[in-house]
């Protein structure tokens, strides 16, 4: 089984689009929100191991349903950039459930971080510990054993195109296009200084683990050879032109995603 352990605001909805290009939907089981884990939290281990995929947001304790040779995979995020993402998902959202709870008609981003403790401060450590947080120390050692030890791949959505070519010579991958889901770009420095400030305090474990293991992936990626240089030069112009829906770049047989050729079919196929 592979598992896509999503931790909300890390490009998630758009890696899901890659993934589920490889796998049947009734291969898949995908935990989104609250209900469909409520649903689904009693499930029994032989029935879940029916599934080739589980995806979506749980506990990191419900992986030990899973049976023991799974796969798991994860992405993290730049801490700042998820904080602002997921603060402008719900201003954009209105029917969330965030705006029962706080029954209030809108908030600003120095309101939110103390509306929203858990989601706003630390919230990718708290995921991958599944526990409550203690000393700086122990919580960031612990969360970066887990994600090396635990998961066979870490991505970085900073990093997106990168950590895609990387796993998909991993798990034998070739449909890799993509359309970028709730996207929106919010620079830091749109943003009133001090309320910066008190991120970046909310979120130091985050930012800790989340460095260690961007300097482990930009460490793999500088390892790679030539081709998957220009590999990844020629995903990002396909991408590009699949985006602005440039016909030229369709495979005429394929009707879901452009060509792949050259280096990029010379990354994929290399043994």
């Amino acid at each position: 089984m592979l598992i896509f352990f999503h931790i909300p605001k890390t490009a998630g909805l758009t890696f899901l689009q890659i993934l589920s290009a490889h796998y049947p939907e009734n291969a898949i089981l995908d935990i989104h929100d609250e209900k469909s884990f409520k649903n689904n939290a009693d499930i029994n281990p032989d029935k879940l191991a029916e599934y080739q995929v589980l995806s979506g947001h749980f506990p990191f304790s419900f992986i030990e349903k899973c049976p023991k040779n799974s796969t798991s995979i994860t992405f993290l995020r730049d801490p700042s950039k998820r904080v602002l993402s997921l603060f402008n998902f719900y201003k954009n959202n209105r029917h969330l459930d965030f705006w029962k709870r706080i029954d209030r008609e809108d908030v600003e981003l120095e309101e939110f971080l103390t509306l929203s403790p858990y989601e706003a401060g630390d919230a990718q450590t708290r995921a991958i510990l599944d526990r409550e947080l203690s000393t700086f120390e122990q919580d960031v050692a612990e969360a970066i054993e887990r994600l090396e030890n635990e998961f066979a791949f870490t991505g970085v959505t900073e990093m997106f195109d990168e950590s895609v070519l990387l796993l998909a010579r991993r798990l034998q991958w070739r449909n890799l296009f993509y359309k970028r889901h709730n996207v929106g770009e919010y620079g830091k420095d749109s943003y009133n200084s001090d309320v910066m400030f008190e991120i970046e305090n909310l979120n130091r474990r985050d930012q800790a683990v989340y460095n260690h293991m961007a300097d482990k992936l930009r460490a793999e990626v500088s390892e790679q050879p030539y081709v998957f240089t220009k590999a990844l030069s020629e995903y990002k112009f396909l991408i590009h032109d699949l985006s602005v829906g440039n016909k030229n770049s369709l495979n005429p047989e394929i009707t879901d995603g452009p060509t792949l050729s050259g280096f990029l079919s010379m990354y994929l196929d290399a043994p």
